[in-house]
């Protein structure tokens, strides 16, 4: 049985979700992620087939669909 590793929860749902990375101090968007979310704290797992495929997504020789600007904000 699933259990949330942030709450305890053993209840979720599945969901596509983006993620932001930092890969080698650079941000990389990864986009439509299949993911199982807790329904208490909304925490996204990832099984290990997804993260594998993540893992070869930003460090292999894959080309991005797409590159976009994105803005920075420091929270001080």
């Amino acid at each position: 049985m699933w259990q949330c590793d942030v709450c305890g929860s053993t209840h979720s749902h599945q969901e596509v979700v983006s993620e932001v990375f930092n890969i080698d101090g650079r941000p990389v968007l990864v986009e439509n992620i299949p993911a199982r979310i807790c329904d208490r704290c909304s925490e996204a797992t990832f099984s290990r087939e997804t993260t594998e495929k993540i893992r070869h997504l930003v460090h292999d020789d894959v080309r991005p669909a797409r590159t976009i600007h994105m803005d920075v904000f420091a929270y001080q």
